[in-house]
């Protein structure tokens, strides 16, 4: 499926573009970048849709599948697409780090302007 490793090259660049901009940032001090929070949040949306597939990947295999043979085949549709806890908890958690860098940028930023 070439929507589950797009999604995981999308997460493995916005992972590795925050990761070296913190670690440039340790030479400046300043290592929570405006930036950041949104790219933990498009982070986020990469992983929830990146997690969605992988866990329902069946029932889009069903749906792929249903698609090439048309309206006219015998194929049944089984099972449905279901979102778990687990699907849920790295972009909830992406989430809550993104508003906690928010504020984090926010109140370097003002520390910078005071000094």
């Amino acid at each position: 499926m070439y929507a589950t490793l797009v999604l995981f090259i999308a997460i493995t660049v916005i992972t590795s573009w925050v990761l070296i901009s913190a670690i440039r940032g340790f030479r400046t001090g300043n290592i929570f970048r405006k930036n950041h929070p949104a790219l933990l949040r498009w982070l986020a949306l990469c992983s929830f849709f990146y997690f969605t597939i992988l866990n329902n990947r069946e029932v889009f295999r069903q749906l792929a599948t249903k698609e090439i043979y048309g309206n006219l085949s015998p194929i049944e549709l089984f099972g449905s697409v279901q979102i778990g806890a687990e699907v849920l908890t790295a972009p909830l958690l992406l989430l809550i780090f993104a508003e906690l860098m928010k504020v984090a940028a926010q109140i370097n930023e003002d520390e910078a302007m005071t000094i």
